[in-house]
């Protein structure tokens, strides 16, 4: 093992990212995440679908902006769109379900993961699904979903 991969291996480091829709070469968000708590998010575009997370989290926008609609649960009303600007900071319950859209591209965010919730579900027109039915769902291939959710927890 070389030092390189040696220290990537120690620290944990991992990039994911989620790939554009349709074949759009622009691809929705990148995560870079060191220790598999502290993560770099970079949004470029629209999270097509509400999610939630498998943790609790802090963030913070470092550049950029996004707006957020939110609900508390897959079946509850969508919020009206807010507006989060550089600087914005906030502790989420994981199981909150949100979608972001990048205002000022690229977005960058530091997210530090918390305690890690039961499970990962996405709502979907208002009915939640397991990340990997929502992927499939929008024609994603099977090598697709497995690059796509690799790397998360």
């Amino acid at each position: 093992m070389s030092l390189k991969e040696y220290i990537i291996d120690l620290v944990k480091f991992k990039k994911c990212t989620l790939p554009g829709l349709n074949n759009d070469p622009q691809p929705i968000m990148q995560t870079y995440s060191i220790f598999d708590k502290y993560c770099i998010h970079l949004l470029y575009t629209e999270v097509p679908y509400f999610h939630n997370h498998s943790c609790d989290y802090f963030t913070i926008i470092l550049w950029g902006s996004y707006e957020e609609v939110y609900k508390s649960t897959p079946l509850a009303e969508e919020s009206e769109p807010i507006l989060r600007s550089l600087f914005w900071n906030t502790h989420r319950f994981g199981k909150i379900f949100h979608r972001v859209k990048a205002i000022k591209s690229p977005c960058i965010t530091f997210f530090v993961r918390r305690n890690y919730a039961e499970n990962n579900m996405i709502g979907i027109a208002d009915k939640p699904r397991a990340n990997t039915a929502y992927f499939k769902a929008c024609g994603y291939t099977r090598k697709q979903i497995v690059d796509i959710t690799r790397n998360f927890k």
